[in-house]
């Protein structure tokens, strides 16, 4: 017989071989019951306080899919939390490849589940018990491959303080059913009921899409969706429909969580998408109050941080659609106090956003506006980086011509917020812009460069400094009211008792306005025209919307009476009052012959006082480029 001789090489690979079959020999045989007390002890460190396991039992003898039952498990909420568990289950059977939960993750394919009792809380600042503490996240990385599901007799309670939801649903899944979750309870303060199914797992292919439905139900607000996932419970990567009403966008906040303020009522549809940490939100579609808005939305999370990128068209919209009824009553009680304004409080914080940047395009064909508005549609960008939001370009149709521009609000400092507003007006109409002179008309050219703080709109242009600049040429202004402007009482009486509608030429109109401390003060302001010129003092006052300026005119063709009296411009900007009567210095209520009388006192010869000197031309060339340098 003859002897086979080993190399040495080959008795070291036979040895190799023969550890390496009892290896996966042990490994396909493992009693999995042994690692109780280890797992326990690493549960018990990760979450910081002591998990239980009654049992662990392997259920067949040898594989590399082990087949494991779990009993008596529990886990205490965290102190923060409440008393109780947070987790406990009576028992589960599990079955799982090795392969994965060597590289340490648990990815089981078949689960059983009875008695199963789930609490999850989450305090004001967004932190739940199921992560520890930390605030939850997106996992968007390997997912269960399950190919077989059942529970029974289980409950899930949803404690969510931040969107004031207290929910108690029931649990099941099976073979015939598929997979149901149902429940009741509060969403801010009112009944609310969720339902949300997906299809049948048991012996489905791991990579079929899986169907799956969302209901929620509430006075306040509804939402239903209607989608696929890419793989069975695969909740990080979907597509489904989605339709949602309510009473505000702040109700549907309460589910979505974007950090939507309150607004009118609204309903909305959109097909939505999402990819791990990225929503996309495409043919949305809805109104908003009285106003309709389509478009495109995609919000996307990464190290901490909210991106949003967004394309919103409205053919009709209305800025009180974006109040609720609430902030409306709010509003309107102010205004009965301070009097009707112009100048919005809007407020400006970019505080809440700090963790939030983006881009926003938005167009609106057509702004439902107050009456006597002359604004009429809307194009802007927004564009949002770590607290600083810039709107620009800016694009604000008028009547007549448009606003043309930018915005910048600047947050990052901390304190209130810094308003930079660069704008530009142009192809304006001085009867539609400058109400107080209602018998004049012609084009008209604006600029505003303004920069203040404040909560909000209305008060950082409250304490704004800049420039303010109006200029008009090639216009027209009624000749009775220039001539009366100018102080020439005898043509004017003339003109007024003729009722003559004749108008003289607008040689220019300047308004060049310094602003400091949100107080506009003329650098100059005047109207010249060929039969008067007449020159502003006084100021403006941004914070409480008070005009206080008079007009001291000078006839080019002087009267041998005239008078000296200014024309007063006073009231506010949005209720403006034009007075040919002199002031009085006592401030009194005056009657009609007081007013004769005061008027009487201002009546001049033309030697006295200079007033027969003819009043010359403005450099109108210089003036014009001064007012919108």
């Amino acid at each position: 017989m003859t002897q086979i001789k080993f190399t040495r090489p080959a008795r070291l690979l036979a040895g190799v071989s023969i550890v390496a079959a009892a290896g996966v020999v042990a490994v396909g045989a493992f009693p999995w019951g042994v690692l109780r007390g280890p797992i326990e002890q690493r549960l018990s460190a990760r979450v910081g306080r002591p998990v239980t396991i009654g049992g662990i039992d392997r259920v067949d003898a040898f594989g590399f899919s082990p087949t494991v039952r779990i009993r008596d498990v529990r886990v205490p909420q965290p102190g923060w939390a409440g008393r109780g568990d947070m987790l406990r289950v009576a028992e589960a059977t599990v079955r799982f490849p090795i392969g994965p939960l060597i590289r340490g993750k648990l990815l089981p394919t078949a689960v059983d589940v009875a008695g199963l009792r789930l609490v999850a809380v989450r305090d004001g600042r967004g932190c739940w018990n199921l992560d520890g503490g930390g605030s939850a996240g997106d996992d968007s990385g390997d997912i269960p491959r399950i190919r077989q599901l059942r529970v029974r007799d289980s409950e899930v309670r949803i404690v969510d303080a931040r969107r004031r939801l207290d929910l108690e649903a029931n649990l099941s899944a099976d073979a015939r059913s598929g997979v149901r979750i149902a429940g009741r309870g509060t969403l801010r303060g009112g009944a609310v009921r969720v339902v949300a199914t997906g299809g049948a797992l048991n012996d489905l292919d791991p990579d079929a899409r899986y169907p799956f439905g969302l209901s929620v139900a509430s006075p306040a607000v509804t939402l239903e969706a209607r989608g696929v996932m890419d793989h069975p419970l695969d909740v990080a990567h979907l597509a489904a429909r989605v339709t949602s009403r309510g009473d505000d966008l702040k109700s549907l906040d309460a589910i979505v969580q974007a950090g939507i303020p309150a607004t009118q009522d609204y309903v909305l549809r959109a097909d939505v998408r999402r990819d791990g940490s990225t929503w996309a939100f495409r043919r949305m579609v809805g109104t908003l109050g009285h106003s309709d808005v389509a478009g495109t939305l995609t919000v996307s999370k990464h190290a901490g941080r909210s991106f949003l990128d967004a394309t919103v068209r409205s053919r009709r919209f209305d800025f009180d659609d974006l109040a609720s009824d609430a902030a409306q009553a709010r509003a309107a009680a102010r205004e009965r106090v301070t009097g009707r304004r112009v100048l919005p409080n809007t407020p400006i914080g970019l505080d809440k956003l700090a963790h939030t940047d983006g881009r926003l395009r938005f167009v609106a064909d057509r702004l439902v506006m107050p009456p006597g508005s002359r604004f009429r549609s809307l194009s802007a960008t927004l564009t949002l980086d770590r607290q600083r939001l810039v709107v620009a370009p800016l694009r604000v149709g008028m009547t007549h011509g448009a606003l043309d521009g930018s915005i910048a609000v600047d947050h990052r400092a901390g304190g209130d917020p810094r308003l930079a507003m660069r704008l530009a007006m142009r192809g304006a109409r001085i009867e539609e812009v400058l109400t107080t002179v209602a018998e004049a008309s012609g084009p008209l050219e604006g600029r505003i460069a303004l920069d203040g703080s404040g909560s909000t709109l209305r008060s950082a242009l409250g304490r704004s400094s800049g420039t303010i600049g109006l200029v008009a040429r090639e216009g027209r202004v009624a000749r009775t009211l220039a001539t009366l402007a100018a102080g020439d009482l005898l043509r004017g009486a003339v003109l007024a008792i003729d009722g003559d509608g004749a108008t003289v030429p607008i040689r220019c109109l300047i308004g060049r306005f310094t602003v400091r401390g949100g107080r506009m003060s003329p650098a100059p302001v005047l109207i010249d025209t060929p039969v008067m010129r007449a020159d502003a003092r006084g100021s403006v006052d941004l914070a409480t919307e008070r005009l206080a300026l008079m007009f001291d005119g000078r006839s080019k063709r002087p009267d041998l009476i005239q008078s000296a009296a200014p024309v007063r411009v006073s009231g506010t900007l949005a209720d403006p009052k034009l007075d040919v009567t002199p002031p009085d210095p006592v401030g009194h209520r005056r009657g009609l012959l007081s007013k004769i009388g005061m008027v009487l006192k201002t009546i001049r010869t033309r030697g006295d006082e200079g007033r027969g000197v003819r009043a010359p031309d403005a450099d109108c060339s210089h003036l014009e480029r001064l007012a919108l340098r």
